[in-house]
């Protein structure tokens, strides 16, 4: 790893260093997860890295340092401060004070149609530059836990913007941003669990790379927000305990009924609503996205005893259960339609 760090000399702004080695960081990250990874070691293999390259003492490890400290969670980018006291002398004089990086205060949500797939982007100001620069949280929130797609930080952010809806396709194409002005609207974010725990093996390299400055970019908007008197991140929910299934259940029976004229049966319902809410985020309980009907099928399998007749219930009224929620948020004909297929049609690979 520290081989590597020669790349570091060409950066040439603080913002620099920090995205070379945020690179540099994921590009290990990312070929740990993709060969052997057997557990969480990732926050020990950063502070080890900071260690080795304090006693490296060159001018490249000190600049990988110098970006340890510009992107490293609340809880690691003391180690590799600390490790950088005894080679801030290699540093050029643009990057020998403590680099802060501080939330500038602009603020942007955008969502494409099924509205589970949720871009947070949030304006930056870097040391030495005038226009501040857009991080782009990339969030797929129809998973669970949340999980991180392709993040990563731009010019500004109308290039955040499209890149986004150029990773998301065809659902993200109208999709606009709109600002942020309630809290409620960051819940995803906050929902955001960077523990290693949640590895699941095919993130992007793109979350890798942003795997730590994700944590430390959340960390930095909360202090910002609540030093100028607007605490805008809510505090996390228990989404395993927050929720009430009873307006979902009766909500959908009615529908049933109306649609059917034959009562759906109560207990599939109930056991539905909740394998449906649980550990989701409450702004997308009607999303239909495609992850999100791919991820009860994986439940059904997985979760649910076959030989159960509720199972067999629960299954037979789930594509109607995924069709009342398309209705519900409105989602053109053809996305309900694909949607509906899918939860009809399992065409997960089985093994």
């Amino acid at each position: 790893m520290l081989g590597k760090a020669d790349i570091l000399l060409e950066a040439s702004t603080p913002r620099a260093v920090e995205q070379t080695t945020a690179e540099l960081l994921g590009a290990e990250l990312y070929r740990v997860i993709n060969g052997h990874y057997d557990g969480p070691e990732f926050a020990n293999w950063f502070k080890h890295l900071a260690a080795a390259a304090g006693r490296d003492g060159r001018a490249q490890t000190a600049r990988l340092l110098r970006g340890m400290t510009m992107l490293g969670p609340p809880h690691l980018a003391p180690h590799a401060e600390a490790a950088l006291r005894g080679s801030r002398s290699h540093l050029p004089d643009w990057l020998r004070d403590p680099m802060k990086v501080t939330a500038a205060g602009d603020l942007w949500q955008i969502r494409d149609a099924y509205g589970s797939r949720i871009a947070i982007i949030a304006t930056y100001r870097y040391p030495g530059e005038e226009l501040p620069a857009a991080f782009l949280f990339d969030l797929e929130t129809g998973t669970t836990p949340v999980a991180l797609v392709e993040p990563g930080l731009f010019d500004d952010v109308e290039q955040a913007v499209e890149a986004w809806r150029s990773a998301v396709g065809d659902t993200a194409k109208q999709a606009q941003p709109v600002p942020v002005r309630s809290s409620d609207r960051l819940q995803p974010l906050v929902q955001l669990d960077m523990d290693e725990t949640f590895i699941r093996g095919d993130e992007t390299q793109a979350a890798m790379n942003n795997w730590f400055r994700v944590a430390r970019r959340v960390h930095d908007l909360g202090v910002a927000t609540t030093e100028r008197g607007a605490a805008l991140l809510p505090p996390a929910l228990d989404l395993y305990r927050d929720f009430d299934i009873e307006p979902m259940a009766t909500g959908f029976t009615d529908w049933y009924r109306d649609r059917h004229g034959t009562e759906p049966d109560t207990e599939a319902v109930a056991a539905l609503a909740t394998d449906w809410m649980e550990g989701v985020v409450p702004q997308v309980w009607h999303s239909i996205s495609p992850t999100r009907v791919e991820a009860q099928l994986a439940m059904f399998a997985d979760d649910w005893v076959p030989e159960d007749p509720l199972t067999g219930l629960a299954k037979a009224l789930f594509p109607q259960w995924v069709r009342w929620h398309g209705e519900q948020s409105e989602l053109p004909e053809h996305l309900v339609n694909h949607a509906v297929t899918t939860a009809t049609h399992d065409h997960r690979v089985r093994t």
